[in-house]
Parts: C-alpha cells; structure tokens; sequence
C-alpha cells in the first residue's frame, strides 16, 4: 500500500457501491483515473471491523467528492457495506461548510425515484444515469466542475494500492466485498436534508402558511417484518397526536392516514397531486443494537425541497418517548406553540411501558398495513397483558374487533368492539378516538341517536375531529335531520376551506339530497384541490350519470380507473352503459366491479338488471338476485334500519317474483327514510313492476319534486312504461327545481 499521488482534479473522489455493481463501478473508476482524478474504490477483501471502518471513515471524512451507485442491488437491505458508507456520508456532511459540492448520486439501472432507497427530494436535486456504469464526456467533465468548485481539504495519509504508471493507481483484480454485521443503514431524511443545507438550498423561514400535512408511512430499515409493522404503527401514531393539535390553532390540517394507505401515497409529489397536501412528513426506522433511531424530514410538496431534517435516537427501554419527540419536533418545525393543555391531550392513554408500546405500533402497523386483522389482535391484547391500563391500546383493539365484524359480519365481533372502547375510556376518560368508533359502531348497528351523542362526546373532547364530524352528520342524516347534518359537514369546511375531503363529503352529501348543482360545484373544486385523486373523477362522473351528461361523464369514470379501477367507478360506467342499452357492456362492467367488491350487494343487483335485457343469459338473473338478496339480509342482521339496503331488497324481490316481500320492504324503507330520493325511485321501479301503477306515479312524482334527476328517469328502461302515464307529462317536460337549491 502507497500513500495516494498527486491528483490533475482538485480532490479526490470516493466511490461507493454494492458488491454486485463491482463492474459498472470499475467502469466508472477507470474513466476518471484516465482523466486524472483520484478515486478512492476500495476492492480489498475486507470483512468489515475496526480496520475496515477506520480506513473507510478517514476515506469519507478527506474526499472532496462522494459518488453512490444507486441500484436495485444498493437499495437491498442486505447491502450494509453500501448503507454504512452512506451513513459514514451524512455525518461529514455536518461538518461541512454552506455551499460546499460534496455528493454526486449516479443511477445504474432502471431504478426510479420513487423505487429508490433514498428519497425523491434527494434525487432530484442532481444525479447522473449511466446505466451500466458506462460513463460520458459530461459526466466527466461534471466531475471536474464539482471537484473545482469544492475547497478541497487537507487530505491525511491512509494506505491506497499503488499505480503502474505515475499518478494512476492500477485497478486490482476483482475480490468480493463482506456486509457490515450491524450495519447502520442510510437515514435518507437526514442524508438530503444535510444536502440541502450544504448546497443553500434549505430555506429555514418558508414554512407554507397553509400547512395541509400528510404523513407519509415510515420506511423500515432492516428485513424484519415485526419492525415493518412497527414503522407502520409509528407512522399511524404520529399522524394521530398531530392531527389531534389540529383543534389548538386553524391553520393546520393533517390528511388521515387511512386516505394516505387507501391511495398509496409514497412521496411529496404523490401528497400534493392526490390531496392537495403543502406539505410532507417522510421518515425512517432503523433498529440496531437496543436502539431505535427514527430519521424525520419535513418536505415542501410543489419545490420537494427538504425545509427541516432531524435524527431522534432512543434505547429501547425508553421507546415509549419516542412518538412524543417526533410529534413535539414536527409541530416545533410547523411553528406550533405546545400549550399545556395540548401537552396534555397528547399524552392522554398513552404507557410509560416499552414491551407494551412496542406491541401497540406493531398491532397498529398490522392492522392498517396489512388489515392482518387476527395478528393486530393478538399484537394488542399482547400489549394489554403488559400494560391492563394502557387506553390507546384499547381503544385500537376496538378498532381491531370492528374491522374484524366487517371482514366476517359475524356479530360476537360488535360486542368486542364496544367492551375494548369502554375500557379505554375507563382508563383514558378524556379520548376523543374511542366515543368516535362507538359513533361508528352505533351507526353501522342502526342506533343513530346513540351515534349522535357519542360523535358529540368526541367533539367536546377535540373540536376538529372530523371523524367525529362525520359520524355525527351520518347519524343526524339517518335521522332525517338533513340541516343539521349538512352544518355538520360544513364546519369542517368552514374551518379549512382547501379541505378536499370534506368537499367530497359534502358533494356526496348534496347528491344524495338531490341538490346537483351543489354537489357538482363541489365535486369540480375537489378535481382542482386533488387533480390526481381518482375517487374526485369517479363521484363527478357517477353524479354526470345521473344528470344525463353522458360523454363527460364516461370520460371522467374512464380516467378514474386509468388511476385506480375500483368496483364504484366500474359501477358508475356499468350504469351508463345501462342507460344507454348497450347491456352486455353494462354486465361486463358489473361483473369487473363484483370481482373486486365481491360482498356489496349493489353491484349484484345491479348486474342481476342488467342480465334481464340479455336474452342469451337473462336466465342467470334470477340467481343473482338471490345472492345479493342473501348479502343484502346481512346487512339487516346487523341493523334493521338499514333503509337503503330495504329499499334494494325490494327492487331484487320485484324482479324476482317475490311481491309480496317487495311490498313489505318498500313500504318500511319508506317508513324509515320518506324523502330519501333514491329510495323514492326505487320505490316507483317496484310498484310499476308489481303492477300497481298509482303508487308508482305517486312515489315518481315525490321523486322529482325533491329534485332527483330527471335525466336518470329518462333514461331509466325499468319505467319506460311508467313515463308515458300522462299524470308525470308536466314533471318529464322539464327538470324539478326544488332540488337544485
């Protein structure tokens, strides 16, 4: 080993890669000796140690330019050799001075932004593509201007391999590279946000004023699958304690996770196209010898530049502080004053037990991320045992126990439920999340004015909640309270009006009501807030649909499911399709929304209408019927005053030639909801096929005057007949305009 030669570059450069990248690395190396620069590629047969890191550190520490080669073989987690460099790298950058040109990402393959071990904001700031390691003239010469521009440092000697000609070490023969046994693996946050503030590109002082937050799911450094779950669970945390801050000031507005995880959010830009979000928090988990180190980056979502970046560090037996830190760090970043009273709210049920925390996030993380329902229970009782006291726990095993009813619709689940959400408020009276599942619990179950006071419950307890404003406007609505639930809906629009979600929720609120002009204005404003949010598309081009604006609304639906093919917006197009008599494209189109909803008893009956014009398979009808029939009576089970879901028993009995339990089912939806419009049409669809045209006019006529779509009824082939009874002449002329207030 010689001491490194005079270099013709301004620096040495360090070359960092995974031991598969060996060639594309010596590619790389060979083209810059050629040129003169110095690079510092380690090839020896090292098994990692204090000898290896030594040597590495002194390397990282004097280089005055460090190159990773990024690749689906770097970005394994079995890469430590790899992920310690990198690590070795993000604390020289702290001691580097502002402007100073120190990293250089180089791309090898195919590997995408978003697929990438280091973030999307790090990425973007400069990285070169050579797949292969097949350099360029550029490339080169880029080198050289990063190396000029450097102050380059004094470099102590260490041992390098010698050259075969002056200044040009040889390349030695190819050996393989060890893993690092405790490898610390790339805490990417901090990585880019250190970047950030050596290249100028921090900006401390621009916080957007507008802070809509999303966080994004924490990454999981190392291969265990209980710490994905543990990430995941951290992640669902800290989304929780910021958003319950929400009610201490007005100008934050945290996007639920469960949004975040339904539209597979990844990165800043997804944040801001999908929700409208400002503002993104990414982070990582990395467990590494009784430590868990959580790295945490706030990113600008329109310049996906890194605006705060920090490494928190607790020993295990301390884990439970962990959540807290991070919340308190971010809300220190948003400019969020932490009052003694939101101190309080945020350490209300929470454990000062670790084992217990620890099973909690990893309960939690299977529950939201895998919907492991039985292992998110056992994870979470697992806690309980640790902790009888600790209320989160309980009130997410309350969760745990509904979702599990949903799953089975077995009815010992609902008992579960509301036994874990009492024994969080016996241990945590001052939690608003277990009073918001009973609302749900109370809801699903057909108690709406129970529902209603536990949703006040919650309310009184954290005034923003708009899970808690939810239920309630569910309850109230149920209750054919409509006013009350539309002031519901709209005070948390009041509160934040670039809310997109509660746009949806007022929009789907209005359509129901048959208020179309509202619902589209509000639908439109959501397309503008979230122009890449799938459902915004969908739920506007169902509400086209109805209001027979045909072309637009199938170009809508189609670019819905271009993002994300779910069963509503293959629904929505299936009964366009319905209105337009082109049936075997309609009940092809109800079938792909069954295969992916295979238990909603509306798509089935929805194609069951459709096989009825089919004349080479109106015989399969009848048996679908029958099975959204039984998937319908589920329902009931549940709760009896489901209306809508007696109002489609109804339509199913009708074309099933059982009028004898249509007419009972019709009359007690009717009984239950009497200006539901949906129900009104269904109501009119049943009397005409039972023959009883006079109670069809009657509930068409009810129909049209509350405002439901005329252009529905038009095209509706099930009342063909019905419309051309001259007592609806007046109310077919033109649209009613009681709805479209």
């Amino acid at each position: 080993m010689n001491e490194p030669g005079p270099s013709a570059a301004p620096g040495a450069v360090f070359l960092s890669y995974a031991s598969q990248d060996t060639d594309a690395a010596q590619r790389i190396c060979d083209a810059l000796r050629a040129r003169g620069v110095e690079v510092w590629f380690d090839r020896t047969e090292l098994e990692g140690g204090d000898a290896w890191d030594a040597k590495i550190k002194r390397q990282i520490r004097h280089c005055a330019l460090f190159i990773p080669l990024i690749s689906e073989n770097s970005q394994s987690r079995k890469e430590g050799y790899f992920r310690r460099e990198w690590n070795l790298a993000t604390h020289r950058l702290l001691d580097m001075a502002p402007g100073t040109p120190f990293l250089l990402p180089v791309v090898l393959d195919e590997t995408t932004e978003s697929a990438a071990f280091v973030a999307e904001e790090f990425l973007r700031v400069q990285w070169s593509r050579l797949p292969g390691g097949a350099t360029t003239p550029a490339f080169v010469e880029r080198v050289f201007q990063l190396l000029a521009a450097h102050a380059a440092p004094s470099r102590a000697p260490f041992p390098l391999r010698s050259s075969s000609a002056p200044g040009l070490p040889a390349a030695p023969a190819a050996t393989r590279r060890w893993g690092w046994p405790l490898a610390a693996a790339l805490t990417c946050g901090v990585l880019a946000g250190w970047l950030a503030l050596s290249q100028g590109w921090l900006h401390l002082d621009r916080i957007p004023e507008t802070k809509q937050l999303v966080i994004l799911p924490f990454k999981n450094i190392g291969a265990s699958p209980a710490n994905e779950a543990f990430s995941d669970g951290l992640s669902e945390t800290i989304t929780a304690q910021l958003t319950q801050l929400e009610q201490f000031q007005h100008t934050l507005l945290v996007v639920p996770m469960s949004e975040v995880r339904k539209e597979s959010i990844g990165t800043a830009s997804q944040a801001r196209s999908v929700f409208g979000a400002t503002l993104a928090l990414s982070g990582s988990v990395q467990h590494e010898a009784g430590i868990v180190r959580v790295t945490v980056s706030l990113v600008d979502t329109r310049s996906l530049r890194i605006l705060r970046s920090a490494t928190l560090d607790h020993p295990m037996d301390e884990v439970y502080r962990l959540q807290d830190r991070v919340a308190a760090q971010t809300a220190e970043w948003l400019g969020l004053a932490l009052s003694p009273e939101a101190r309080r709210v945020l350490a209300t049920g929470q454990t000062t037990v670790a084992p217990a925390y620890a099973l909690y996030l990893q309960g939690l993380g299977e529950l939201v991320r895998t919907g492991n329902t039985d292992a998110a229970i056992v994870h979470l009782q697992q806690a309980l045992v640790s902790d009888p006291r600790y209320a989160l726990a309980h009130a997410a095993l309350g969760e745990a126990f509904w979702q599990k009813y949903t799953e089975t619709k077995s009815r010992l689940w609902i008992d579960e439920a509301r036994r874990s959400c009492n024994a969080a408020l016996e241990f945590g009276a001052a939690l608003a999340a277990p009073h918001v599942t009973l609302a749900v619990i109370l809801n699903g179950t057909g108690q709406y004015e129970p529902a209603a006071a536990e949703a006040q419950t919650a309310l009184r307890l954290d005034s923003a909640s708009t899970d808690a404003t939810r239920a309630l406007a569910r309850a109230l609505e149920r209750l054919n309270r409509p006013a009350e639930a539309e002031a519901a809906l709209q005070r948390i629009l009041d509160r934040y009006p670039a809310n997109g979600l509660a746009h949806m929720a007022l929009a789907t609120f209005y359509w129901r009501a048959g208020r179309n002009a509202e619902a589209e204005s509000h639908f439109l404003r959501v397309t503008e807030l979230m122009p890449d949010n799938y459902a915004a598309y969908r739920n506007l081009g169902g509400l086209y649909v109805m209001m027979g604006r045909s072309e637009r609304a199938a170009e809508l639906l189609e670019k819905s499911i271009a993002l994300k093919p779910t069963a509503a917006a293959y629904s929505n197009l299936g009964t366009l399709r319905f209105q337009q008599q082109r049936y075997a494209d309609s009940a092809t189109l109800f079938e792909q929304a069954s295969q992916l909803s295979p238990h909603d008893h509306l798509l089935l009956g929805n194609l069951a209408d459709a096989l009825r014009y089919l004349p080479a398979r109106a015989n399969e009808a009848a048996p679908v019927y029958a099975r959204a029939i039984g998937l319908a009576d589920e329902a009931l089970a549940v709760n009896v005053k489901d209306a809508a879901a007696r109002a489609s028993i109804a339509r199913y009995c009708a074309f099933s030639g059982a009028a004898d339990r249509a007419r009972k089912e019709i009359a007690q939806a009717s009984a239950l909801a009497p200006a539901n419009l949906p129900i009104l049409l269904n109501a009119a669809v049943v009397f005409e096929r039972l023959g009883e045209r006079d109670r069809a006019v009657e509930a068409l006529t009810a129909a049209l005057k509350g405002g439901y779509p005329l252009a529905d009824v038009n095209q509706n082939p099930d009342l063909a007949a019905l419309r051309a009874d001259p007592r609806l002449a007046p109310l077919l002329a033109a649209p009613a305009k009681t709805g479209e207030r």
